[in-house]
Formats: structure tokens, sequence, C-alpha cells
């Protein structure tokens, strides 16, 4: 119908471990209650991602650190393809229902390293003009609690775990390309900076 001709989608995509580590800073903090005070840790359920808030917690109602999260819980949204992070099976959803050039994927990297492209690849997908002044903001909620870089075997176990997903994702891309605006070929996710055995030790003390 003409409504679903006129859909245009943005899809901005970061690399999968570091988009898992801000998802469990933004939910360790719903359970702190820095967001939703007089909640018990198990009260509220956060109803527009996966996994749910409570899946950071352990049996005694405690925090996970983010490298028992990754090894307890990711793991298992990742065989259940439940995990939010799975980027190749996502783009082969949108594709079956959506027409291609009526979605943008943009790099989360590049809005960081070139936030003027990324942003006038967004202008022109929405058609808005080019004296139209545009700023970003990736809000960052997470509380001085937050844990700021994966452990480094973390890390690699988990660019492992997504491989499949990422090669997927990247040959969906070359495939199927999207609106001339969309950078091509799509920049590869890199993995960001970790921490080591003995950093991440001193980090909790």
């Amino acid at each position: 119908n003409e409504q679903l001709e006129n859909l245009k989608i943005i899809v901005i995509l970061r690399e999968p471990t570091a988009r898992d580590l801000s998802m469990y800073n933004m939910y360790a903090d719903v359970i702190r209650g820095r967001k939703y005070d007089g909640q018990s840790p198990r009260g509220f359920r956060y109803s527009i991602d996966h996994p749910k808030a409570d899946t950071l917690l352990r049996e005694d109602d405690t925090i996970m650190t983010f490298t028992e999260y990754a090894t307890h819980a990711i793991p298992k949204f990742i065989a259940e393809k439940m995990s939010p992070s799975l980027y190749g099976p996502m783009l082969q959803n949108l594709i079956k229902y959506i027409d291609r050039k009526q979605i943008l994927i943009l790099s989360y990297e590049e809005s960081k390293s070139d936030p003027d492209k990324f942003l006038s690849r967004f202008r022109d997908f929405v058609g808005l003009q080019s004296d139209v002044k545009l700023e970003q903001s990736f809000s960052n909620n997470a509380s001085g609690a937050a844990e700021k870089y994966p452990s480094c075997s973390v890390q690699k176990q988990l660019a492992e775990a997504y491989r499949e997903s990422n090669e997927e994702f990247y040959e969906l891309m070359d495939k199927n390309p999207g609106p001339p605006m969309e950078q091509r070929p799509f920049l590869r996710f890199s993995l960001g900076k970790c921490l080591e055995a003995h950093q991440e030790i001193a980090s909790t003390e």
C-alpha cells in the first residue's frame, strides 16, 4: 500500500560486542533504580528490547559483571537467535518485507570518525535540504558505575560467536545494495579497546 511504499527505515549498527556492553550498562542502570525509583530488582520489565533487564541478575538479585553476562547469558541468546546483535538475520528478515532501497544502514563508527558524512547520508535519505542544520546526539545515560570496556578474553569470545552473523550481514549488503547515499562497501566492524586480565582486576578494585 501507499504507506508501505513511503516508509523509510534507518538502522545504525555498532560492532556487536560494543553494542552488547552498551545494552548491559543500560539495563544495569535500570536495575540500580537510577531511572525508575521504587522498583524491586525484578519488578521492571524493559519492553522495547531483548534481553530483559532481569537477565543481568544473579540468584541473589545482585548484578552480574559484563564478563559473567557475556559468559552465561549472551551465548544462549545467540544460540536461540534472540540476540539483537545478530545483524545478518536482522537484515535478512527486513528485506523479506521491505524494499532494500527504503532501508538506510549507517555505521555507528562513521558517526564518530566522520560525523558530517554520517549526517549527510541521513539528510539525503530523508530528503532534507542541505541548509537544514542537523546535530547528532547519541545519549549515554549509563551511570558512573558503567563498565567501559570488555575484557579481551570476552571480546575475543563474542567476536567469534558473532562472526557467522557478521559475514552473513556483509554478504547481504554486497548482494542487496541499499539507497545510493549508503556507504558502499559498508565499513566492516572493528573491535575496540579491551582490558587485559590484570587491567580487569584493577578496574574492579
